[in-house]
């Protein structure tokens, strides 16, 4: 289709080079071009019917599922974020709780800082929270609680 639309534009403007150049608007004088440009558009017309343009059915199918993965896995990476933001702010409010550090590393949570011995467990904490276990909660170093 384009390839045939492609030679019928290159054929109108070796034949009316100087007819497209003072065109105006009024397609009055372009009759002939007219009926060669309406066959092109019952071709494509007709491709469309019959489902031979555009990707594949399976190729299409194929990038759906991948958009859909991506999309999903993209929702879980959010929301596994958000569960540790909760769970690092509920650390920071917590008496005799001082983090120094937070974040990823090697593709795991980790979190470190200071913790009087008297202070809730941080493990405590992340069992109750909304983060996935695996995640790490790291040089705990002893400390002593500022009032």
């Amino acid at each position: 289709m384009r390839d045939t639309l492609g030679n019928v534009l290159a054929q109108i403007h070796a034949q009316r080079p100087k007819a497209l150049e003072r065109f105006n608007g009024d397609s009055s004088g372009f009759q002939d071009v007219e009926a060669a440009l309406k066959a092109c558009v019952q071709l494509g017309q007709t491709k469309r019917k019959t489902g031979r343009t555009g990707m594949p059915l399976i190729l299409r199918l194929a990038g759906l599922a991948a958009l859909l993965g991506v999309s999903i896995w993209a929702f879980h990476w959010w929301q596994e974020g958000r569960a540790w933001d909760a769970y690092v702010a509920r650390l920071r409010v917590e008496p005799g709780i001082v983090i120094t550090d937070e974040g990823r590393r090697s593709g795991r949570f980790m979190v470190a800082g200071l913790r009087d011995p008297l202070a809730v467990d941080p493990q405590a904490v992340l069992r109750d929270s909304d983060v996935d276990l695996s995640c790490d909660v790291a040089d705990q170093q002893p400390g002593l609680a500022v009032d």
